[in-house]
């Protein structure tokens, strides 16, 4: 069974059009400031294994629910979800209201789409640096990054039956990591899964962005793509490309991993993480 610490710190902020946000804190309030952007259909619970680990002893850990997910408000129609400029105005609130002073943003998968939108909009002037997870940059182009199998089964998770809608959640569920999880964790995720209702959903995949190609050529500051060998939801190549495009990028690729390097590799996160803190020399945040 998953246990979390209690957060040092939960509040609500306004995003993109007055949207609630939920956000946590964890970890060393005087700590490197490191915010998580967590994939679709999840919540900050994704990051149990960071908010629960050795990250928290050394730096300041700030996870939020993107709109529609977790605890944030999740506004009818799909408008709300199909707007790159309100996802960049999530962040740039997080950011604001939690006083991160350049943090070290980590992105997963469509996660890397929504600090994509953060970046066409705001730039990297406020972010130190960046790793992206098993990270899709791209919705809606062709050729595509997104495996074959996750797209003829997602297209359940949009179904309002809602015995379409959970058996096509566990689908893909069980595509998320390379070996099978524990039951009790399973279980967990797809609850979480769950709670994002079907037209935030459908929203997030309706939307045709490319921010190989228009964003990530821009930014400067030092860029990680971390990906699993083994990830059959967003494929390799996407980070191949992405890093490609990146002036400042490495590619790190984890053998026999799958879609979830913070689940499935949770130490090799943890001391890429703590490379990068210290190769950018900077002091706490």
């Amino acid at each position: 069974m998953i246990k979390l610490p209690e957060p040092r710190n939960k509040r609500m902020v306004l995003g993109g059009g007055d949207v609630k946000i939920a956000v946590q804190q964890w970890g060393k309030a005087n700590g490197f400031p490191i915010l998580f952007i967590h994939a679709f259909s999840q919540s900050h619970l994704a990051w149990w294994q960071q908010i629960a680990g050795r990250l928290s002893l050394q730096f300041n850990l700030t996870t939020f629910d993107n709109r529609g997910h977790g605890n944030s408000a999740k506004p009818e129609g799909i408008e709300p979800y199909t707007n790159g400029d309100l996802y960049a105005d999530d962040i740039k609130a997080v950011i604001s209201k939690c006083k991160l002073k350049r943090p070290i943003i980590v992105a997963w998968s469509i996660g890397g789409v929504i600090l994509g939108d953060y970046l066409a909009k705001y730039g990297d002037q406020n972010v130190s640096g960046i790793v992206y997870l098993g990270a899709a940059h791209q919705l809606g182009i062709e050729p595509g990054y997104v495996g074959s199998a996750f797209a003829e089964k997602a297209v359940g998770m949009l179904s309002n039956d809602l015995a379409t809608n959970v058996a096509a959640t566990i689908a893909v569920g069980e595509q998320v990591t390379a070996k099978s999880t524990d039951p009790s964790t399973f279980t967990f995720i797809i609850a979480t899964n769950m709670v994002v209702p079907t037209h935030v959903r459908a929203g997030m995949l309706r939307r045709k962005v490319d921010h190989i190609t228009n964003t990530l050529p821009k930014v400067l500051v030092p860029s990680r793509f971390i990906h699993g060998s083994k990830d059959q939801i967003v494929l390799l190549a996407s980070s191949e490309a992405a890093a490609a495009a990146s002036p400042n990028s490495k590619l790190i690729i984890l053998n026999g991993v799958g879609h979830a390097p913070h689940i499935e590799a949770a130490e090799a996160l943890a001391t890429e993480l703590e490379h990068l803190v210290s190769e950018l020399g900077e002091g706490e945040g």
